[in-house]
C-alpha cells in the first residue's frame, strides 16, 4: 500500500524543516512523497531555470526513505502488481 504525503509548496516549510518533517514522514509509516512544482519558481525569469530547492528535497527524501535500497524484494514485489504493469 502506498502511503504518501503532499509535501513542499515553495516557498513552505523552509528548507531548515525538510530533513525532520521527511524524517517524521518516514517514521509515521509514510513510503512516498509528491511535491509540486511551481513553475514561476523554477523559471524566475524567461530561460533560466532554477531547481536546486527541488534537486536538495529529493536527496533528503532518498536519505529517509534509503529502506528500499536495503530491501529490494520491496520494490520487485511492487512491480508485480496488475496496476503497476503496462499494456496489460
Amino acid at each position: 500500500m502506498i502511503l504518501a504525503a503532499q509535501y513542499y509548496r515553495p516557498p513552505f516549510p523552509e528548507r531548515r524543516y525538510w530533513k525532520e518533517d521527511l524524517d517524521g514522514m518516514k517514521d509515521a509509516g509514510l513510503n512516498a512523497l509528491q511535491l509540486w512544482v511551481l513553475w514561476s519558481w523554477v523559471e524566475p525569469e524567461p530561460g533560466r531555470f532554477v531547481f536546486d530547492d527541488y534537486d536538495d528535497i529529493v536527496d533528503k527524501a532518498c536519505d529517509a526513505w534509503n529502506f528500499f535500497e536495503q530491501d529490494p524484494r520491496r520494490i520487485a514485489s511492487i512491480t508485480t502488481r496488475t496496476w503497476a504493469t503496462v499494456n496489460n
